[in-house]
């Protein structure tokens, strides 16, 4: 049997800060514990024992791609220590799709992070263009009878 997420704790190393923020609202709203890490600091604060609970590690592609000093600090942590070798790392891009339906209600209103924000925005853009359309094609019936 697998354990709940509930009772392992999460690292989460995140550079968007909109998404950063969502998560950790939606963990604390969840009663999930979890630390999060920014800088270099972050890691050195740490304790190990904190360490070594750990089970996953949320991260973001962007972190990762840029080279930053947190993601050098993971993978010397990663390879030099093996008692962290059952530590698992979960991209923002793998999140399940029902869990990133959880987390909207976490994020601000009108963030390009808010796929339902963007489709509300959508389609209200549609319904204006629809009703310029027929505004334009009621004028048109009333000058032509």
């Amino acid at each position: 049997m697998r354990p709940a997420l509930k009772s392992i704790p999460v690292l989460l190393a995140i550079l968007d800060r909109i998404y950063d923020r969502a998560i950790e609202k939606y963990f604390i709203h969840n009663f999930q514990e979890f630390i999060t890490l920014r800088t270099v600091k972050d890691f050195s604060k740490m304790p190990q024992k904190s360490l070594n609970s750990h089970r996953i590690l949320l991260y973001d592609t962007r972190l990762l791609l840029e080279e930053t000093e947190v993601v050098k600090s993971l993978r010397v942590l990663l390879n030099e220590d093996s008692k962290l070798s059952h530590l698992i790392l979960l991209e923002t891009t793998d999140i399940p799709v029902p869990f990133q339906e959880d987390l909207l209600p976490f994020f601000p209103d009108y963030t390009i992070q808010n796929p339902f924000s963007l489709d509300k925005l959508k389609s209200i853009l549609i319904e204006i263009e629809k009703e310029i359309c027929l505004g334009n094609r009621t004028e048109k019936k009333e000058y032509s009878s």
